[in-house]
């Protein structure tokens, strides 16, 4: 079974593979931007194959002129679940297993989180307010957004992901369970999608993490493909941009 999941990662180039560079790729138009998407790639991918990825489906992302996409690659790690087993990749969060009970290593979340927190801060520097900056992403890049999103940044106009869930052991979790949660009285809304038939985010962490948010008092919009498996798909990308448009890029400009 090992030998055949190995095997299909590698098809897959997620695993058996060099880490990416750390490239971050910027897509806008000659307009001004007025918003900003900062999207985030699945483990052992990069910004610009998630930007690739991303235009396949939806084509370019031209199409949105008033919007900067931008797409970073995470730094390489000793990435430890199964069948990574410890081998040098690109991720944004680690755990000691792929599960919603993963003990969490809370220094590659820090480092990772420092990282959105500059493109953040450099679209704010740029003109672009933080109420108009979105963070996403899609499976590892889905539960990193979710972290950062609610546990680390200041204030963001929205929060998407495909494919991702909240870790039971993280501080934002874990505080709520105690009942000394002290987040943000302004909490961005969420967009999730998840798939009936996902067998790497199983649905039901999908469905906790809709349910945990909305407790928290989250305004999350959930999207439950009962056709769809983990890979990213044209609908759910569809949906998810749909959401940053009318959540983000339908702001008054002076706001």
């Amino acid at each position: 079974m090992s030998v055949i999941l190995c095997l299909l990662s590698c098809s897959l180039s997620i695993y058996c593979c060099e880490p990416f560079e750390e490239i971050t790729e910027i897509i806008e138009s000659e307009l001004q931007p007025q918003s900003a998407v900062i999207f985030l790639h699945g483990t052992g991918e990069s910004g610009p194959l998630m930007r690739e990825i991303v235009e396949s489906h939806i084509g370019s992302l031209s199409q949105y002129p008033s919007i900067r996409f931008i797409f970073p690659t995470a730094k390489a790690i000793p990435f430890r679940p199964f069948p990574w087993n410890g081998q040098i990749t690109t991720s944004w969060i680690d755990g000691n297993v792929a599960s919603i009970d993963c003990e969490v290593n809370y220094e590659v979340l820090d480092t990772s989180a420092a990282l959105i927190d500059k493109w953040v801060q450099d679209q704010v520097l740029s003109g672009i307010p933080s109420d108009r900056i979105c963070v996403v992403g899609y499976s590892n890049g889905a539960t990193m957004s979710l972290v950062y999103g609610y546990e680390y940044a200041k204030k963001l106009g929205c929060v998407g992901g495909i494919a991702g869930f909240i870790p039971r052991t993280t501080n934002i979790r874990l505080n709520a369970t105690r009942g000394q949660n002290e987040i943000k009285t302004e909490l961005p809304p969420l967009y999730l999608t998840g798939a009936a038939f996902d067998f790497i985010v199983f649905p039901s962490w999908v469905e906790e993490t809709v349910q945990f948010y909305k407790s928290i008092g989250v305004r999350v919009i959930y999207n439950h493909q009962p056709l769809k498996s983990h890979f990213i798909n044209t609908e759910a990308l569809e949906g998810l941009l749909k959401f940053i448009v009318q959540t983000i890029d339908n702001l008054p400009c002076n706001k």
